[in-house]
């Protein structure tokens, strides 16, 4: 599990992400031993897994510009924001056939309507199908 704990601006901490509310991300064991290896590589082991080149916390605009928009660049992707990585999260967990409760608490949504978009988006003539192999005797 990764823990969301902290949040910050460029000058401050604030309270946890979404309004004080503390949750847990599953992510799969290999992104786990993945994470403590570079944790355990770094010369500051109490410091941030993905640090600055002082050492601090990364800003999320220092995120994109260094490391996803270069990624995306590579990758031949154009029109793609860092927050459509959430949207990819929740279409791929729907793709995968998770329920919409599920989702809702992977995600760290309060109502199953917003979560609805990524099933619907993934799910819209996947669906139709399933419904007619569930109405043959």
């Amino acid at each position: 599990m990764l823990n969301v704990r902290r949040q910050w601006t460029r000058t401050k901490e604030l309270t946890p992400p979404k309004a004080g509310s503390r949750r847990a991300v599953p992510i799969s064991d290999d992104l786990v031993r993945l994470l403590l290896e570079w944790k355990m590589a770094a010369s500051d082991q109490t410091g941030p897994v993905f640090a600055s080149r002082s050492g601090g916390r990364l800003a999320h605009r220092n995120v994109e510009r260094r490391g996803f928009d270069p990624a995306a660049a590579d990758a031949g992707l154009q029109s793609i924001t860092f927050h459509d990585l959430r949207h990819a999260y929740g279409s791929r967990l729907a793709s995968k056939g998770l329920t919409a409760l599920a989702i809702v608490d992977a995600m760290g949504h309060k109502k199953t309507a917003t979560t609805e978009i990524y099933i619907k988006r993934f799910n819209g003539p996947q669906a139709d199908d399933k419904v007619r192999e569930a109405m043959t005797g």
